[in-house]
């Protein structure tokens, strides 16, 4: 098994991260897309902005909302 250094190790951990985080900002397109025809530019400037974390949350409740508006933050 070949030596792995740290700066290696956190480089993968930090792309890795970043994939999901990537995978997560799409997904949510996808969705909100297919739910409510069309991707308000402040709900895609919030994805752009938003953490693993939040984007996890807004994917949630995207599921569950009746309104895209819903999803906005407010004062966007």
């Amino acid at each position: 098994m070949p030596y792995v250094t740290s700066i290696e190790r956190i480089g993968r951990e930090e792309g890795l991260a970043e994939g999901r985080v990537d995978g997560l900002q799409e997904a949510v397109r996808r969705l909100v897309r297919a739910r409510f025809g069309a991707m308000p530019a402040a709900l895609d400037e919030q994805l752009r902005a938003a953490d693993e974390a939040t984007l996890t949350a807004i994917f949630d409740l995207a599921v569950q909302t009746a309104s895209v508006e819903d999803l906005l933050l407010p004062g966007s």
